[in-house]
């Protein structure tokens, strides 16, 4: 499966919505806290995700991959979801209404907050992100399609019609010259 596929895939398979609660991914629901009263900002949540639903939605092709040592924080607009998979490590989140800590094979759902990341384990904390868009009007995710990779095939093929392009126009500038 191409990466655009996983992305796709992703929006599709966690069936993402927002509330005035938080984040609700229904298919990854596995610790849900209760609903409480509509906040400012939404800020984040923590979904365990079992080795083969982390295959499912693709992570390993997921565009950002980081490794942080010390404490750091990032942020999503309300029309941006940050999706970040912990691939290695612990740390834990605050964005000052909550605190979670949050540890290897777990993903965190940040919208329209900060979250800060703190206690970051010995060896560092290794994340894998992915940005998507939020559809207000909808009130589904679409997933900013990632940048795909040429095959081998394909690349021998724009080298050989670069190479002719070149030559083409190195005979048409020498004909000019000559003229």
């Amino acid at each position: 499966m191409r990466s655009h596929e996983h992305a796709l895939s992703l929006a599709i398979l966690l069936g993402v919505t927002l509330s005035c609660d938080g984040i609700r991914l229904p298919l990854l629901a596995l610790h849900r806290t209760p609903s409480r009263p509509c906040a400012v900002s939404c800020g984040f949540e923590v979904e365990s995700v079992s080795e083969k639903d982390a295959e499912g939605l693709g992570v390993m092709n997921w565009p950002g991959i980081e490794k942080r040592t010390e404490n750091f924080a990032l942020e999503s607009d309300a029309e941006t979801m940050k999706m970040v998979y912990v691939k290695e490590g612990a740390a834990v989140l605050t964005d000052g209404n909550e605190t979670s800590p949050v540890e290897k094979g777990q993903v965190v759902m940040i919208n329209d907050g900060m979250v800060k990341w703190s206690s970051i384990a010995d060896g560092g904390i290794v994340l894998l992100t992915i940005e998507t868009s939020v559809d207000e009007d909808n009130d589904e995710a679409t997933v900013a399609e990632p940048v795909e990779d040429i095959s081998l095939k394909e690349g021998a093929g724009l080298l050989a019609a670069g190479l002719i392009f070149g030559a083409v126009l190195v005979a048409g500038v020498k004909l000019a010259q000559g003229m």
